[in-house]
């Protein structure tokens, strides 16, 4: 049958037309002034005839709205499903060098040319800057919106960019730090957070830099207080001092146990021995101590008789790792002099 739409006393109101963004469906609901709704049928323009409808597509609805079936009101609505840009900034970035750090806000749902991007650096705009890319050229917190334009829809992301100092730790190999003068001592760089290459190094000794040395690793003879600053990109960053000695630590080659506190005992406390064996001319072992020695042989048998002055030979096992001049096993001669000088 033909609807007549009659000069109704009530008005109907779907809200307006609707901009949507990032909804799936939409439900239109009248309403109606100026007559008791309660006797009111609907008929929509998709056949429809509940009071409210679900829509999940473009397009202009109509309502005809009968009450009492008698006046009869008619009411229009266009309704738009948009959607934001898709895009991903990524997680935050912690660098030294900003040379290859470019933010993509790319949408992976709109061409770029229905896109318009706006910038921000610290909450501050940085004019020129529309396109889906930036270059970053300096820390901070840096944001984008990207709007469709075709709509009101938009999407805004957030990432900081943020300087870490790598962490430099400098190692002599040797816990102690400790070594004997001809040693071959290396101070080697590990860096924690750069990469190796296109870092710049400075190395100190007591405090003061040593000219030409830009390596990651410094050899050194003499005792100090050496540390190494590391610059690469933005970031610089200096170790703790490590203190090395290097001190003459050679095998005593001769022993006055005469009581006069000079050169009374075989004297090996800087070096770390296992054990050590001292034999007679004729071969015979007459000392023997394992387990650990620093000074305890004073020209003494096993059983703490006094040797005889003139020459004996040892043998001597440093500890696992431990070596001197290159030797794990040392051997040479020491002379005993019993004579009170």
């Amino acid at each position: 049958d033909e609807i007549v739409i009659t000069n109704s006393d009530f008005t109907v109101d779907l809200g307006g037309d609707q901009e949507l963004c990032d909804i799936s469906s939409y439900t239109i609901d009248p309403v109606i002034t100026g007559e008791d709704e309660s006797g009111a049928t609907y008929l929509w323009s998709t056949g429809e005839t509940t009071p409210t409808i679900t829509v999940a597509q473009d397009g202009s609805y109509t309502v005809v709205v009968t009450i009492n079936n008698c006046d009869s009101a008619e009411e229009a609505v266009e309704i738009t499903f948009n959607e934001s840009p898709i895009f991903d900034l990524g997680e935050d970035i912690q660098t030294c060098d900003l040379t290859n750090v470019v933010l993509d806000a790319t949408p992976s749902n709109f061409p770029i040319d229905s896109t318009i991007f706006e910038w921000s650096l610290g909450g501050i705009i940085l004019p020129g800057e529309t396109g889906a890319t930036l270059i970053v050229t300096e820390f901070g917190a840096y944001s984008v919106t990207a709007y469709a334009d075709a709509a009101n829809c938009a999407t805004t992301q957030e990432i900081v960019i943020s300087k870490s100092d790598p962490d430099v730790l400098v190692s002599s190999g040797n816990p102690e730090n400790a070594f004997c003068t001809g040693d071959a001592v290396t101070l080697t760089t590990t860096l924690t957070g750069a990469p190796s290459d296109g870092v710049a190094y400075s190395w100190f000794k007591d405090g003061t830099l040593i000219s030409g040395e830009t390596g990651p690793t410094l050899s050194i003879t003499e005792s100090g207080a050496y540390k190494v600053e590391v610059v690469y990109g933005e970031c610089k960053s200096t170790s703790e001092i490590i203190a090395v000695t290097v001190e003459a630590c050679e095998v005593p080659q001769g022993i006055s146990p005469n009581g006069d506190g000079l050169n009374d005992s075989f004297d090996l406390t800087n070096l770390k021995v296992n054990s050590i064996e001292i034999f007679n001319r004729n071969g015979r072992s007459v000392y023997n101590k394992t387990g650990g020695y620093d000074a305890q042989w004073h020209g003494q048998t096993d059983d703490g008789d006094e040797l005889l002055t003139g020459t004996y030979y040892y043998v001597i096992k440093l500890e696992d790792g431990e070596k001197l001049k290159g030797k794990q096993v040392l051997t040479g001669w020491v002379y005993i002099n019993q004579q009170i000088n």
